[in-house]
């Protein structure tokens, strides 16, 4: 029997409404015949870590090499707690 090799993918991809707008971004082709020859994580690091759906949207700011991802509205600082949710997430895939 072949192993299947895992693959993190974001949840909203799979059609988890987990998007900041509470919505999802279902697509067929992950959901179709990649699904069944790989084993898919779902993650959602906004949502892993605290954020809740709906949520602000956040964005990418300063440095290209080492941005900051940054709440639009309120302007909180999520870098931190995002980089500890992707690093705890990677180890997932394993």
């Amino acid at each position: 029997m072949n192993k299947k090799i895992t693959i993190a993918v974001s949840s909203c991809l799979l059609g988890n409404s987990t998007r900041y707008d509470g919505k999802h971004k279902h697509d067929p082709l992950i959901n179709g015949p990649i699904f069944s020859h790989f084993k898919l994580i779902p993650i959602c690091p906004e949502v892993d870590c605290g954020m809740l759906v709906p949520r602000e949207p956040i964005r990418p700011e300063n440095s290209v090499q080492q941005p900051d991802i940054i709440g639009i509205q309120t302007r909180t600082n999520f870098t931190q707690i995002l980089k500890k949710i992707f690093y705890s997430e990677n180890s997932r895939t394993d």
